[in-house]
């Protein structure tokens, strides 16, 4: 089945078309047949690799996301930590 989607997207992007769930659709069923009966299994396997991969729409959200979570692993790491107690401890 990988195999299929792969061979339809790349024959899709071979042709300079946009990748998308019609495109690759029709070029599951030119590669399957038109009567085969894998394409509707295939094609839901697709929607569902589709809607869980990121787009690259939401590139700065992600990487907004990626900052905030190594900020918060630096301000928790133990060498932060060990760090703030001794400047901590040193004003007192």
């Amino acid at each position: 089945m990988h195999r299929d989607i792969y061979r339809a997207i790349n024959n899709v992007a071979q042709t300079g078309s946009r990748i998308d769930l019609i495109t690759v659709e029709a070029e599951l069923r030119n590669l399957l047949g038109i009567d085969s009966n894998q394409i509707d299994f295939h094609l839901s396997y697709f929607v569902e690799l589709v809607n869980n991969t990121p787009s690259s729409r939401n590139v700065m959200a992600y990487v907004s996301i990626v900052k905030n979570a190594a900020v918060e692993r630096e301000a928790l790491s133990p060498y932060r930590f060990r760090f703030v107690l001794s400047e901590l401890l040193r004003c007192i």
